[in-house]
């Protein structure tokens, strides 16, 4: 996956970063936008919550210096951190997964060892990646609990002939905000504070940029660019089954893209436990198997 996760999960290109506005007392607009926003989202109980799937994921990696890649998982997540997945690589089934002791181990064949130290930091990077684009479809399954999180949020603003380099996204509703948590797909380490981004049409969620804050508040690294498309109803919930990732350069803000993130299969309510992440058989203190030419 999903990398973090479609997503992960948008800004017309040009547009500059907006000011952060102190949270008003009171916005009718905003809250007339986030019930608009559980109204096209959430067909069914609007109440149930969402920590889990099961699916199947296609990534492509994007870019101009990167091979054109597509990878196939098959997965099955359980927040906030716990993810297993097999998938097929150089011709082989590998299978990879984090347990309840946030230990990432994989295996191929029969063989199962331990992703850890510096020979496995790639493919611990790259697990760690797909955690949190987990992470970010789980988020995007409910937006309307994301926004009422946000803190020192923006007038709820019309934005008009919104476009996404040649493609015309028509006009949108826009709004940001500050979280405390938010999993960044296309950037190392863990959960964000972020400065997130929203575009809206009819409700859905078309659009978000998030940009990482430091300390201070202030933009650190560069921001995260997720388009959302082709939603589909899957028990009562519209979940988009494309995202397009895209990493914003500084200056004059230029989007290039990083991963394409198609949902071929999904399923929300899946019965998982904790010991369904574990690697039976794989002892504790067994070492990774040493890799041959470094």
């Amino acid at each position: 996956m999903i990398a973090t996760l479609r997503a992960s999960f948008v800004l017309a290109l040009g547009l500059p970063l907006c000011a952060q506005d102190a949270k008003p007392a009171q916005d009718p607009a905003f809250d007339a936008l986030v019930t608009a926003v559980d109204a096209a989202h959430r067909k069914g109980d609007k109440t149930e919550t969402f920590d889990r799937f099961t699916g199947t994921l296609s990534i492509s990696q994007l870019g101009r210096n990167t091979d054109r890649i597509e990878v196939r998982l098959d997965a099955k997540f359980l927040g906030p951190d716990l993810l297993k997945y097999s998938v097929d690589e150089t011709g082989r089934r590998i299978e990879r997964g984090q347990d309840k002791n946030k230990k990432v181990w994989g295996r191929v064949g029969d063989k199962s060892y331990w992703i850890a130290g510096r020979d496995y930091s790639d493919e611990r990077k790259e697990f760690r990646r797909h955690i949190r684009l987990a992470r970010q479809l789980v988020e995007f399954l409910d937006p309307g609990k994301t926004m009422r999180k946000m803190t020192d949020r923006s007038k709820v603003q019309q934005r008009k002939d919104v476009k996404i380099g040649r493609v015309k996204r028509g006009d949108c509703e826009y709004v940001h905000g500050v979280l405390d948590d938010f999993p960044l797909y296309a950037t190392a380490g863990g959960s964000n504070k972020v400065k997130l981004e929203l575009w809206l049409k009819d409700g859905l969620l078309d659009a978000i940029q998030a940009t990482s804050l430091d300390e201070k508040g202030k933009p650190a690294g560069n921001p995260e660019y997720v388009l959302l498309d082709d939603y589909t109803d899957k028990d009562g919930v519209q979940v988009p089954t494309r995202l397009t990732i895209y990493r914003v350069d500084p200056a004059p803000q230029k989007k290039a893209p990083v991963a394409r993130i198609e949902i071929l299969s999904l399923e929300l309510k899946p019965e998982l436990e904790a010991k369904d992440f574990d690697r039976l058989g794989l002892a504790q203190k067994t070492p990774p198997p040493k890799k041959r030419g470094g």
